[in-house]
């Protein structure tokens, strides 16, 4: 029974896992007692049903109750209570709670090096989850030192192309697009994915990871038209190989919706956005994570297609569902809000949003610190309020703080701190400081044009706020040939697309701003 239970799971069943699971865990507990080894397995596994399922303060609580009956009948090292641990700080990560999932993966990390050596498969596996945990809370560069470091050592003990070397692989390069280094992720994740495609097949769940992730690569990159080719592909061969209904099928639609959006075709969005939202309340219930990011994702696609009234009331009940099913500080209650705020934005309530930008501010500092990523994407979004209502002297103040801030976290060259960048030059101009304007929208689209490529959409507004820069000086013929070079970028870009196009561009990020681009995407 619990084999089958396990099959299921791997198949995306979890509705039928769960029951099997639950009953093996009664009939255990009455036939082997409460703290049998057995029964305690059979616990553990439930737990991980539970949160599959989306229901994760009920996985949370069985999983803290199963490490501590693990820890009494097995010993604190015994390596089915360091599962629990593990399992346990996964949960605690899925509820937002990312400072005690790290101090629990972290010590879980510590006890498997000394129970089991520091080149012992699950110990490995923990280092790879306490870097998915320093992740989370924005310690890029230290995830991707220990993702680093598993990859090389399973790389000598495995062979480059063993899938546990592969997993390592794909971990690191998520740090890297997490540092914004694109190219190098996605030059990463191609060799993952093609190494995966070689030993797994094409066909095989790992694969068609790699293959959603190297459409995303491309997608941070401005290269539309190449992901929506992978989505599209990774959306139909999940669907055979998993079913339609499959989280990660849904995951590939959702994807797929998104980059239809980034190429203007809102309808083609919408129809496949309200598919994925409506398979996903069925499956996952209506307040379930994914769920209600597919409600999100589909009020985005209304907002683009002028609905504007009805997408603004979509995303306030989803702010509402989450903060009832995840609580109000969770990270994706805050994204909610931060949603929320960007679509009165959108419709000129800039007084609405600011109040509310400005609470997600302080609840991420004080949730998050005031360096994560998202916190400066709060800090980044209360600028942008303050320049749509005219008050230049504190979004200038604020993007300047917020300019530097994210150098020194993020780096110099990250989409994010040039949004900042940006954002500040455009203060400058509003006091009429051109040349100072001029110098920074100049460094701007030079790095983007390098990270990002010439036909990228932040690319060409950087263009078309250097042009105005240089007519504000007086250099009226580089701004004439600037704006043909980005006329030019502009046709080349839709080229292809244009055929069937409805219009584009969306989805959820920390730290998105209104320069062209409304952020990167869902996973």
């Amino acid at each position: 029974m619990s084999l089958y239970a396990s099959d299921l799971q791997e198949l995306g069943r979890n509705q039928e896992s769960v029951e099997l699971n639950e009953q093996c865990l009664k009939l255990r507990t009455e036939v082997l007692g409460p703290t049998h080894p057995h029964t305690l397995t059979s616990m553990h596994n439930y737990a991980l049903d539970l949160r599959k399922l989306g229901h994760y303060q009920e996985a949370a609580d069985m999983d803290e109750k199963c490490l501590r009956m693990r820890s009494d009948a097995l010993g604190a090292k015994d390596p089915d209570t360091l599962a629990s641990m593990s399992q346990y700080a996964s949960v605690l990560r899925k509820l937002g709670r990312y400072q005690e999932s790290v101090e629990l993966g972290k010590r879980c990390l510590e006890m498997r090096t000394e129970v089991l050596g520091a080149k012992h498969r699950d110990t490995l596996a923990s280092m790879i989850k306490y870097a998915s945990d320093l992740r989370k809370v924005g310690r890029y560069q230290e995830a991707a030192d220990l993702d680093s470091k598993c990859l090389e050592m399973r790389t000598d003990m495995l062979g480059s192309k063993h899938p546990d070397t592969l997993e390592c692989m794909n971990s690191y390069a998520s740090d890297l697009r997490s540092l914004g280094r694109c190219k190098d992720s996605a030059k990463l994740d191609l060799q993952c994915l093609e190494t995966r495609t070689e030993v797994l097949g094409a066909s095989h769940p790992d694969t068609l990871l790699s293959l959603n992730n190297y459409a995303l690569d491309l997608r941070s990159l401005g290269r539309y038209k190449d992901s929506v080719e992978l989505d599209k592909k990774c959306l139909w061969m999940r669907t055979q190989a998993l079913g339609p209904t499959h989280p990660d099928t849904l995951v590939s639609m959702s994807n797929y919706a998104l980059d239809l959006r980034k190429l203007g075709r809102y309808l083609q969005a919408a129809k496949l956005d309200e598919q994925c939202l409506l398979t996903r309340a069925a499956e996952l219930g209506s307040t379930h994570p994914d769920t209600l990011a597919s409600m999100y994702n589909h009020a985005t696609d209304l907002r683009k297609m002028g609905q504007c009234d009805e997408s603004v009331e979509r995303v306030e009940r989803c702010l509402e569902m989450r903060t009832e099913a995840l609580g109000a500080t969770h990270p994706a209650t805050l994204d909610s809000m931060q949603d929320y705020a960007k679509s009165l934005r959108k419709v000129g309530r800039y007084a609405e949003s600011l109040q509310l930008d400005k609470r997600c501010l302080d609840m991420r500092t004080e949730v998050l610190g005031d360096t994560h990523p998202a916190t400066l994407g709060s800090m980044h979004n209360c600028a942008t309020d303050l320049q749509k209502m005219g008050r230049y002297p504190e979004s200038a103040e604020l993007n300047k703080r917020c300019l530097k801030m994210r150098t020194d976290v993020l780096g110099a060259k990250h989409p994010d701190t040039l949004a900042s960048m940006h954002s500040y030059a455009l203060d400058l101009r509003s006091f009429g400081r051109f040349q100072e304007a001029l110098e920074l929208d100049s460094r701007c689209l030079q790095s983007r044009k390098e990270e990002l490529g010439t036909t990228h959409p932040r690319t060409l507004v950087s263009m078309r706020d250097y042009a105005l820069d240089l007519r504000k000086v007086g250099r009226h013929r580089e701004a004439a040939e600037l704006e043909r070079c980005r006329a030019e970028a502009n046709e080349c870009k839709y080229s292809v697309s244009s055929s069937g196009a409805d219009s584009s561009m969306s989805t959820n990020s920390a730290s998105s701003s209104d320069d062209g681009v409304d952020s990167l995407c869902r996973l």
